[in-house]
């Protein structure tokens, strides 16, 4: 390997190893808030069970939304950096075999940075369905959580 290869080879294990810790934190992120939100509206119900509300039904189900979309943004950056991972580990894995040609590290334009080549291709190949579902039934399980402790709230 020469030096452009060697840097690039560099960069690249620089990029799973940040993207690994990126989407760890994003997920322990969405994890506590929606544990938060689960214990706090529980808690609503068990103590005002008793009838008198006022606008606490209106309160949770607001709070339940915010919450809902928070947890699917975090879940979508953490998407983001499995995929990134998975990207990264591949170009790595294959660059450990062979040098990478110089159009494999050549700078790629992924949203709004510049990754290389490789990187991009297998970002772009990398299976996204498991997270995606992820993404998608957490919030919804919040939504119907927060929606039956509002109807029942307002009853």
């Amino acid at each position: 390997m020469d030096d452009d290869q060697k840097r690039a080879f560099d960069f690249v294990v620089s990029l799973r190893d940040f993207y690994g810790d990126y989407q760890h934190k994003k997920e322990r992120e969405a994890y506590v808030t929606t544990a938060a939100y689960l214990a706090a509206t529980g808690a609503a119900f068990w103590k005002w069970s008793d009838g008198q509300h006022g606008i606490l039904p209106v309160a949770v189900l607001a709070v339940t939304i915010l919450v809902a979309v928070l947890v699917w943004w975090q879940l979508g950056n953490r998407r983001f950096g499995a995929r990134m991972v998975a990207a990264s580990t591949t170009v790595a894995s294959r660059w450990l075999a062979a040098s990478p040609p110089r159009p494999e590290y050549n700078a790629t334009r992924l949203g709004e940075v510049f990754y290389p080549d490789a990187v991009v291709r297998a970002f772009n190949d990398a299976c996204a369905c498991p997270t995606l579902v992820l993404q998608i039934v957490v919030p919804i399980a919040i939504l119907v959580w927060g929606g039956v402790i509002s109807c029942r709230l307002a009853n």
